[in-house]
C-alpha cells in the first residue's frame, strides 16, 4: 500500500536522479507501475531493459497480418479496393496499416520524444536485419525494412520532430507518398538524387 507514495513522488519529478533510475530498473513490478515518462528515463539508462521491451514488439510486427500481406504484395494497390484483381490478398493503405498496428502504436508511445530510445530502436532493427541475412530477401528482412520505414512515417504522422530529423525521413516520405499515389512524378524523381546524398 505504501508503494503508491514513491510513485506519486516520481510523477512530480521532471528528471529522476540516475541512482533512483538504476534501482527502478532492477524492480520489474515497480517499473511496470511507473508513469511512461519515468519508464522512458529508465530505458534511456538501461539498454538491456529497453531491449527486453522493444524486441518483442519488432518481432510481433513481423507477424502482424498487415506486415505479412504487405510482404506478399509489394505492389500496393488502391486502398479502397477490397481485393487485388489477381489474388485474394486484401489491400491496406500504408497509413491505415501504421495506425492499425498494435506494435507500431506501442513503439511510438515508448519512443515519444526520446532521441536516445529512437536511435537505439533503429540500431536494433538494423542489427536484426543483418543477423537474418540470406542469399535472398526473406519475409523477416522485408518486415524489418518495413518496420524501419513505417516507424519513421508513424512518427511523421504524429508530427514528432525525432522522425523528421532522421536522415532517412525524406527518402521514406518520398517513397511512402509515391506508393500512396501509385506514381513517382517528375518532382519526386528530381528530388531523388538529393535524398540519397
Amino acid at each position: 500500500e505504501l508503494r503508491c507514495i514513491p510513485i506519486a513522488v516520481l510523477e512530480n519529478l521532471k528528471s529522476v536522479p540516475n541512482n533512483f533510475l538504476k534501482q527502478l530498473s532492477a524492480d520489474r513490478s515497480t517499473f511496470n507501475d511507473l508513469p511512461a515518462y519515468v519508464q522512458r528515463q529508465v530505458w534511456e539508462l538501461d539498454k538491456s531493459l529497453l531491449q527486453q521491451h522493444v524486441s518483442p514488439l519488432i518481432q510481433y510486427f513481423t507477424l502482424e497480418t498487415a506486415t505479412v500481406l504487405s510482404c506478399l504484395n509489394m505492389n500496393e494497390e488502391n486502398p479502397n479496393k477490397r481485393f487485388l484483381s489477381t489474388s485474394n490478398i486484401p489491400s491496406v493503405s500504408r497509413q491505415t496499416y501504421r495506425t492499425g498496428s498494435a506494435s507500431m502504436k506501442k513503439m511510438t508511445s515508448i519512443i515519444a520524444k526520446s532521441h536516445k530510445i529512437y536511435k537505439y530502436v533503429v540500431n536494433l532493427c538494423s542489427t536484426l536485419y543483418r543477423e537474418t541475412e540470406r542469399p535472398y530477401l526473406s519475409k523477416e528482412e522485408l518486415a524489418y525494412c518495413s518496420f524501419r520505414s513505417q516507424l519513421l512515417m508513424a512518427l511523421h504522422d504524429h508530427m514528432n520532430e525525432i522522425g523528421m530529423q532522421d536522415p532517412c525521413h525524406r527518402l521514406a516520405w518520398t517513397l511512402d507518398a509515391s506508393i500512396k499515389e501509385r506514381a513517382c512524378g517528375p518532382r519526386r524523381l528530381q528530388e531523388g538524387p538529393g535524398v540519397l546524398h
